[in-house]
């Protein structure tokens, strides 16, 4: 049965919710399993290998290429350990050092919202995209996709600009919903406003 919860993650300031006992933002590294497996018709899989980047301009994951694959139950796997925050997966299904490509194109795995468990992307030689299943384990939610601190508003007080993954759906998001901290310690949130997925605090 899979989770749905709401867990928020800024890299420049840090804004975590605490609601309903949530899981903490900053959990333990590789909480995300990502496993790509690799179809060929053909069924010569030597010399093939997996690039995996984080498709981030600040990367929650450090990802060191190339990854292999192995046999798991008939089919040819390549796994790798992201952590929570992790959003966008590049990949490229290469040959040795860049002999051949699968597909010339880089392609890209979007797991926005999933905060731990396992995710299984399915791969086909010489097709492009893939098909992704969520694994029971999973646990998803709202996440942060941006945010920006400005010193000061139109009212001339300073205030964070959280874009979320989607609109908080079926609960009242108010100033208890987010703490947010800094070099000092905690920092009161005077008021939220929301429009659309975009949260004002």
């Amino acid at each position: 049965m899979k989770k749905r919860i709401i867990t928020l993650l800024l890299a420049l300031i840090m804004v975590v919710s605490l609601i309903g006992g949530a899981i903490p933002a900053f959990a333990a590294e590789g909480d995300i399993t990502l496993r790509l497996h690799y179809a060929r018709e053909d069924g010569n899989y030597e010399g093939w290998e997996m690039w995996f980047w984080d498709n981030a301009p600040s990367p929650s994951t450090n990802l060191e290429p190339p990854y292999q694959f192995e046999e798991i139950d008939g089919e040819m796997v390549s796994t790798i350990k992201l952590n929570t925050g992790t959003m966008n997966i590049g990949y490229i299904v290469r040959q040795g050092n860049w002999i051949a490509k699968d597909i010339e194109e880089d392609q890209f795995i979007d797991i926005t919202g999933v905060l731990k468990g396992t995710v299984d992307v399915y791969v086909k030689s010489g097709v492009k995209g893939h098909e992704i299943k969520l694994g029971d384990d999973c646990v998803t939610g709202v996440v942060v996709t941006s945010a920006q601190y400005k010193e000061k508003n139109s009212d001339g007080n300073p205030q964070i600009i959280v874009k979320m993954s989607s609109k908080v759906e079926d609960y009242e998001v108010t100033t208890d919903t987010f703490k947010v901290s800094n070099s000092d310690g905690a920092v009161a949130i005077s008021a939220i406003k929301n429009v659309n997925s975009y949260y004002y605090l």
